[in-house]
C-alpha cells in the first residue's frame, strides 16, 4: 500500500501546478456561487465519516467529524508513504511545496472573498479555520489573504485526537 500512495502523490505533484490548483479552486467557488441547489458532501475513512461539508447561505461549513481518524489518515500518508522519498529530495523541493501551499491558501481565500463566500472549518464544536468574505486575517501578515487560523482550537483538537489514539493503542 505505501508504494501505491507514493505513486499517487508523485502523479499529483508532477501534473498539478499552481495554475491547475487555482483553476480547481475557481471552479469550485464558481459552482458554489451560482448553485441554487442544496450542496453537501461527506468523506468516509476507516468505515465511518470523518469530514463533511454543507453550504449554508454563503458559508461553506466544513466539519472534521473524527479528529482521531484525521490524525490517523495524516500519519498514514506520512509514515506509510515514506514522506522523505516523496519528491522532497532537497530543501528547494520543500520550499516549493510550502510556496504552493501558501499560494493555494491565498488564492482560496481571495477567490471566495471575491464571490462573497466564506469557508469555516469546525472540529469538536469549535471553529479552527476560516477564510473568504468577511474574514479578518489573524496571522499578522496578508500573505494568506483573508484567512484566520484559530491555533488554540487546533491544539485542543489535536490534543484530543492524540489522546484518543493513545487510549485506543493501549487497549
Amino acid at each position: 500500500m505505501p508504494k501505491i500512495v507514493a505513486q499517487i502523490r508523485q502523479v499529483l505533484v508532477e501534473n498539478f501546478d499552481n495554475q491547475a490548483i487555482f483553476d480547481l479552486i475557481d471552479f469550485g467557488a464558481d459552482y458554489l456561487d451560482g448553485t441554487t441547489y442544496p450542496f453537501g458532501y461527506t468523506i468516509h475513512a476507516f468505515g465511518r465519516p470523518i469530514f463533511d461539508g454543507h453550504l449554508h447561505g454563503r458559508v461553506l461549513r466544513v466539519g472534521i467529524l473524527d479528529p482521531t481518524a484525521w490524525v490517523r489518515l495524516g500519519l498514514f500518508f506520512v509514515k506509510g508513504a515514506d514522506a522523505l522519498a516523496l519528491s522532497l529530495r532537497n530543501p528547494f523541493d520543500i520550499l516549493a511545496l510550502l510556496d504552493t501551499l501558501q499560494a493555494s491558501l491565498r488564492h482560496l481565500a481571495t477567490s471566495y472573498a471575491e464571490r462573497g463566500l466564506t469557508i469555516e472549518a469546525h472540529a469538536l464544536g469549535q471553529k479552527v479555520f476560516s477564510c473568504g468574505a468577511g474574514v479578518r486575517s489573524n496571522l499578522m501578515t496578508d500573505r494568506f489573504g483573508p484567512t484566520a487560523i484559530h491555533l488554540e482550537a487546533i491544539f485542543r483538537m489535536l490534543s484530543s485526537a492524540l489522546q484518543a489514539a493513545k487510549e485506543a493503542a493501549s487497549r
